[in-house]
């Protein structure tokens, strides 16, 4: 019997990828050239230095999705207070006895 899931690593799995000749190879059976990880740096400085513009974009992104939002519900509560008379002088009582 033959297994349900197969280990696309061990190499004895059937390549989905060679019957339609329109896909791209698959990476995970193409074992031709493997990539080389000796100029890939995995130092943690070499890390942090890669990751620094991404996560600074990001940032910038998430201030500036806050700062139109926080616009848009400051403009919400000013219109709300406005309708509801809140900002209105209040009535003098007259306090005579």
């Amino acid at each position: 019997m033959s297994d349900p899931f197969p280990n696309p690593l061990d190499g004895n799995s059937p390549n989905p990828f060679e019957e339609n000749r329109e896909l791209p190879k698959d990476p995970v059976f193409d074992r031709a050239n493997p990539p080389s990880t000796e100029t890939i740096d995995f130092s943690p400085e070499g890390r942090r230095g890669s990751a620094a513009p991404i996560l600074q974009k990001f940032y910038l992104i998430l201030l500036a999705c806050g700062l139109i939002l926080g616009i848009f519900v400051s403009i919400g509560v000013v219109k709300v207070i406005q309708h509801l008379g809140l900002n209105d002088v209040p009535a003098q009582m007259d306090r005579s006895r």
